[in-house]
Parts: C-alpha cells; structure tokens; sequence
C-alpha cells in the first residue's frame, strides 16, 4: 500500500506507524463521556452527548484496527488471526480486570455486584441477560461488548474480502448480525446498534481503500468537515422514533466525514489533534474511561471540588498504567504472538 499524504503521513510516528492525531480524537472522545456523566450528577434526567463521544471512539477503533491487519499482510502475505486475538486480549484485559478488581474493593463483595462485574468481563453489558443486567458501575462496558464483538467478526470478514471468494467465512458475520432478535439491546436500541457497526464498518473500509478514499477526504473543505462533525454530534441526540430512524445513516457519514476529513482538510486541526497534551491524554484514554465511571457514580462524591479530585487521581493513575501495566502487557501480548507481530505499531 502506498504511503498516504496529507494527515495520514504527516502526523504518523516514524518507525510506528502511529497516526498521532487519532489519539488526539480519543481525547476528544473521552471528555464528551466525562462532561456528560458529570453533568448527570446534577440532572439525572437530562443527557448531553456522551453517546457522540463514544460513536467517535468506534470510528477510530474499525479504522485503526483493520489498518494494522492490512499492513501485516503487507509485510508477510498472511495475517496470523491468533496472533491478533493475542495482542487484542493483551490490550484490552489488564485495564478491563484492573477496574472491576478495584470496583470490588472500594465497593465490597456482594453477590449481585460480582454478577454485574462479570458480564462486564464476558463483554455482554451491550445485551440485556435477565436478571444480572449491567447497572452504572459497569454500564459503560456496552461500548466495549460492541467493540469485542466487531474484534471476533473483522478477522472473517478480512479473510473473505482478502481472499475474494471465501465468502463462507462471513458467516460468523452474519451469526453475530443475529444478536438484536436473539437478545434485547442495552439501552442503544436497535438504531443504534446499525449507527455503530456502520460506525466499525466504516472506519474498516477506509482503511481497506484508503488509496482511494483519502484522495477523496482530502478535498474536502475544512468548514465542510466541521460542519459535517457538528450534524453528526448534533443528531446523536434525536429522541427514538420515527426521527431516529430516518436519520440513522446521517449519524455514522457525517462523523466518519468529520473524523477523517477534518485533519486532512486543515493543517490546523491536525496540529491541534497531534498536540502532545491532546496526544498523550488520548494514550490514557481507555483507563481514565474505565474508572471515570467510578468516580462520578452518583453518591461516590458529592462536592465538585472532591470530583475533581477524584478525576485528577484517575487521570494520574491512568498515566501510571499506561506506563507500567498497559505497555508491558501489550509488549508481551506481541512477544506471544510471535516474531511478526513485534513491528506492529501500539494502538
């Protein structure tokens, strides 16, 4: 695959591969979830677009994920499917297990809270499984039951597109596309659950034909890609019904459109992204995610000075296991995957 102009050279970490801008879009990300989780403290009732932040994160994950397939198939001709398990697992669980072990230990053993912590540990928080449906505490793990779900369809969908006629290795795709009748879905609905995988779907096959895409991208005025972001953030809170449904494909292009096109528009935008504040916050973005949670649990703390605090510590132990829990994990996930995953770039 060629190397990219614009956005998608300029701002990649030499040797890496790293698009230093993405991470600037998690950052982004992250705090519509936290505003708006801090802001439901005070009124419960209302909501602002933390769903927005989280539809951000989804484009991302479906475009940087498949990016880092397509160019190990570069590299070695095949992709080494059990490898990419590996290296997913070893980046995702440490955090994971690490939050819901201190849930248990500043909330206390109760069977009903193991329960809930478990289906967060099972990624099935996106569902709704009787009894044992995920509460605040572990609520925000439904974005990643989307995510891991997407993990165990794209490796399939890859090799069918790769191979060009294995299309039986879509069925796994289309099992899991079976998932809304078979269970209800978490409070995302059947809307959302489209919005999302065209969210993952879409973020792939920009990176499938990025040749031909970001030459597209690229062409696109800055104040288009601005205004394309702010209709699609905007829409993220039309109320289910018949409005919701016939937005629904406006939600996932316009974001797409904005996430993508923005920093290739505007030189701008793409220094700001890339910012090192913006960048690094970006690195810490899936832990200071997983116990925000905690933190502005409703009761948890009650003044907005021992919130903030509370947040700060979060971020500080964020950092903390980036530096020495995460990169560790995802550096042995790579060692046990094999000798050919250690040039792939961390995500």
């Amino acid at each position: 695959m060629a190397v990219q102009s614009n956005a998608f050279s300029k701002a990649s970490t030499p040797n890496r591969g790293r698009i230093d801008w993405l991470d600037g879009w998690r950052t982004i990300a992250l705090l519509f979830v936290i505003v708006e989780h801090w802001y439901l403290l005070y009124h419960p009732e209302q909501s602002l677009y933390g769903k927005a932040g989280v539809f951000i994160f989804f484009s991302i994950s479906g475009y940087i994920v498949t990016r880092l397939l397509i160019r190990e198939k570069s590299r070695q001709g095949t992709v080494d499917f059990r490898a990419f398990y590996i290296r997913r697992a070893a980046r995702i669980l440490p955090p994971l297990l690490m939050y819901l072990g201190g849930c248990l230990i500043v909330l206390g053993w109760d069977n009903d809270l193991v329960a809930k912590l478990a289906r967060a540990a099972l990624f099935t928080c996106n569902i709704k499984l009787g009894a044992s449906d995920c509460t605040w505490i572990v609520g925000h793990t439904w974005s990643l039951g989307f995510e891991e779900q997407f993990y165990l369809i794209l490796p399939f969908a890859f090799a069918s597109f790769a191979a060009k006629r294995t299309w039986l290795l879509l069925l796994p795709a289309l099992t899991l596309a079976l998932l809304p009748v078979l269970f209800p879905l978490h409070w995302i609905g059947m809307v959302g659950w489209v919005q999302i995988y065209m969210l993952l779907g879409g973020g792939a096959l920009l990176a499938w034909h990025e040749e031909r895409l970001i030459p597209f991208l690229e062409r696109i005025p800055w104040y288009v890609a601005l205004s394309s972001l702010a209709l699609g953030i905007a829409m993220t809170r039309v109320p289910v019904g018949i409005a919701q449904k016939l937005t629904l494909p406006i939600v996932p292009l316009t974001i797409l459109i904005g996430v993508f096109a923005l920093p290739s528009a505007s030189d701008r935008a793409r220094r700001f992204l890339a910012w090192k504040p913006m960048a690094t916050l970006g690195l810490y973005s899936y832990t200071l995610y997983l116990w925000q949670q905690l933190v502005l649990m409703d009761g948890m703390f009650v003044l907005w000075w021992s919130q903030t605090l509370a947040l700060l510590a979060a971020l500080a132990f964020s950092a903390f296991s980036f530096r020495f829990i995460e990169t560790p994990f995802r550096d042995l996930g790579r060692r046990l995957s094999g000798p050919r995953a250690s040039a792939q770039p961390a995500t």
